[in-house]
């Protein structure tokens, strides 16, 4: 009686194949080698590298500008007093704003007990 395995072998076409030769591989190499495209690094020309200098000295320039403009404003501190605690306990509170305009705010407790 013939296992299943033993008549997979037996039928198998692949098994009786000759694998290709050395020059088979070596002329396969060489028509894959010589298909590939040949990459030449592309030369920068000296306006794109100016453009490019001119637009970073300008990003930073406004960066630099819009924060010394905030740093000049007077704006009232961020800390106050949340709720009725007459007085006893003040509340520091932290706002925060993503661009996509989602505000999160801490309050934070000096009192706070862990139990």
């Amino acid at each position: 009686m013939r296992d299943l395995r033993s008549e997979l072998l037996r039928s198998d076409p692949v098994a009786r194949e000759v694998g290709p030769s050395p020059a088979d591989f070596d002329l396969m190499r060489r028509r894959i080698l010589s298909s590939r495209p040949v990459v030449t690094p592309r030369r920068v020309g000296p306006r794109l590298v100016l453009a490019l200098v001119l637009s970073v000295v300008a990003v930073n320039g406004a960066l630099v500008t819009r924060s010394r403009l905030s740093l000049g404003r007077s704006d009232p501190p961020r800390d106050a007093l949340v709720g009725d605690t007459g007085g006893e306990v003040a509340l520091r509170q932290v706002q925060y704003r993503t661009p996509g305009g989602t505000r999160v705010f801490w309050t934070l407790n000096p009192n706070l007990e862990v139990r």
